[in-house]
């Protein structure tokens, strides 16, 4: 819980700072939010697995929308597979951004059976697709921990993201 409360004030005093981040230019709007739960495996490609998940605001636990990920080993990086391909659509009320990046997954030595995840772009990796975000560039950075004692049948998310959306449009 302490960790959740410091992710908390941290991002609230991003939000509302003059801190821009990695290829912010213009306004900003953020989607600071808190991805939680465990989901079934859905049908997707060979060499893929694919998960929905609730989405919460980070700071009031409303519940702003749904995840979908579909996850792959990279292609970019030596095995083990530690480095992982995410293709991101998240829906919410005023539409949907798309994510394509890359997400480091290590095992826990505290908590075996859960990996530690994070992404930490250098760049902006989100399109708006629909909705009041389409054609809106976005920076998605995100960490936390993720329950693969199921795994591939069961993913369980506890991740903190932030996404920052360009106000104008591309």
């Amino acid at each position: 819980m302490k960790s959740a409360v410091v992710a908390a004030v941290v991002v609230v005093a991003l939000a509302g700072s003059a801190v821009r981040p990695v290829g912010a230019k213009g306004r900003t709007e953020v989607i600071a939010m808190h991805v939680a739960g465990t989901a079934s495996s859905e049908p997707t490609e060979p060499g893929r697995v694919a998960y929905t998940v609730n989405v919460f605001n980070i700071t009031t636990g409303e519940r702003l929308g749904t995840l979908h990920d579909e996850i792959t080993c990279s292609s970019t990086t030596p095995p083990p597979c530690l480095v992982f391909d995410v293709v991101t659509t998240l829906r919410l009320r005023g539409g949907e951004i798309m994510n394509h990046a890359q997400w480091s997954g290590v095992p826990d030595p505290q908590r075996p059976g859960f990996l530690l995840v994070g992404s930490r772009p250098t760049a902006k990796t989100a399109n708006g697709t629909e909705g009041d975000y389409a054609h809106r560039a976005a920076h998605w950075a995100g960490s936390g921990t993720v329950d693969v004692r199921d795994f591939p049948a069961r993913f369980g998310y506890d991740i903190f993201s932030v996404v920052t959306v360009d106000v104008d449009r591309t």
